[in-house]
């Protein structure tokens, strides 16, 4: 079986266009990534790329095709962990974080309603806390006095009788600000 990294980073040289371009967005050396293609060819079978003596490269046609099979997993990987993750939720309670206990009062009626069948557990923590408690899954959902900006994070504005709050979680969990 060939690791989801070497597809991940398939994907990467596809969208960026170059081996140089790629490593950078991943984070890693060029030569690091040059030696992960090559793993990849060997566990395929297959050549990837075009070579040149200019050392440039180029994905060929099967390489193209295997890039789009690449993008086509990692997209499928994503729907599946965002698929589990909220069967997840179903079985457990949903860890709201809160910077303050009456905000989390105000929206109660609400989160009550849009999950019914799911226990509701209120975490206190500080307002700079909730995205990175979001990001590092130890908070489902927050609710916070004002707005945030993030790719990472969806966020709904929740308009009362006594203001404006703020729902937010993971961009992929987005559907729970929808229900």
């Amino acid at each position: 079986m060939i690791e989801l990294a070497l597809w991940q980073q398939l994907d990467a040289v596809a969208r960026c266009g170059t081996l140089s371009a790629a490593a950078r967005e991943l984070g890693i050396s060029q030569p690091a990534l040059t030696k992960s293609m090559r793993r990849l060819e060997a566990r395929l079978g297959a050549t990837l790329f075009t070579r040149s003596r200019a050392t440039r490269i180029a994905l060929n046609e099967t390489g193209q095709l295997a890039a789009e099979g690449a993008h086509d997993l990692l997209i499928r990987q994503e729907r599946l962990m965002s698929e589990i993750r909220r069967l997840s939720l179903q079985e457990r309670s949903l860890r709201i974080g809160s910077e303050d206990a009456a905000l989390g009062a105000r929206l109660l009626p609400t989160l009550q309603d849009r999950f019914r069948s799911t226990p509701l557990c209120f975490v206190p923590v500080t307002a700079n806390r909730i995205p990175d408690g979001i990001l590092a899954h130890t908070l489902d959902l927050g609710i916070l006095s004002h707005s945030i900006v993030s790719d990472l994070l969806a966020v709904e504005r929740c308009s009362g009788q006594n203001g404006d709050s703020f729902l937010i979680c993971r961009m992929e969990e987005r559907e729970l600000l929808l229900r």
